[in-house]
């Protein structure tokens, strides 16, 4: 967000950019911080709307990352790794039977009465 504003470099290597002042990119940056801060009040208070939250956006980033990989935007399985591999052990940490107890969300077994 510091960047969009103008007021802390791109750092590319041992060369530092620059940028002019971005206010919409700013603004979206501001908005991403504000979720995961929320995400993460929510995380604590092991609430499981966030648990769902977790998950599903987690999903949709490793499936827009392989689009990204697969489509002609230019990019490489080697530019989106480390997104990649973070959001596959975020995704397969929420999936795990005590992370799905541990929010109250039900496994999917039958319980017999």
């Amino acid at each position: 967000m510091l960047q969009a504003f103008g007021l802390l470099p791109h750092l590319i290597g041992p060369i530092s950019v620059r940028t002019s002042f971005n206010l919409w990119y700013g603004l979206m940056w501001a908005l991403m911080a504000w979720i995961w801060i929320w995400l993460v009040q929510m995380l604590w208070k092991m609430d499981p709307q966030a648990w769902l939250f977790l998950a599903a956006i987690s999903t949709l980033n490793l499936i827009f990352l392989t689009l990204e990989t697969l489509g002609a935007a230019g990019s490489t399985f080697t530019d989106e790794s480390l997104s990649f591999i973070v959001n596959a052990l975020i995704l397969i940490y929420v999936l795990l039977p005590g992370t799905k107890a541990a929010f109250g969300v039900a496994t999917g077994k039958k319980q017999s009465h």
